[in-house]
């Protein structure tokens, strides 16, 4: 998933995963401008990687969104990401 350079947005909400983490590799998408992880049965910390994508880490809506709510993440969320 990490390779897919060119990608703007990613759902990957209410997903059916069980007890899955969130890929590190999240983080080498640079352009990203949307990630939505909400109800997801995300398990485990928020990996720092995700403090990279500069595109959704302003807190300025305009910018982007990251949607994490509704897992069981553990940790704090990158200080990037506001």
């Amino acid at each position: 998933i990490g390779l897919l350079s060119n990608l703007l947005g990613l759902r990957l909400s209410a997903n059916g995963f069980s007890d899955a983490t969130i890929p590190t590799e999240l983080g080498n998408l640079m352009l990203l401008k949307d990630l939505e992880l909400h109800e997801g049965n995300f398990i485990g910390t928020i990996p720092t990687e995700l403090g990279r994508l500069t595109n959704i880490a302003q807190v300025d809506s305009t910018r982007g969104k990251l949607a994490l709510h509704d897992n069981n993440l553990s940790g704090t969320i990158p200080s990037e990401l506001g």
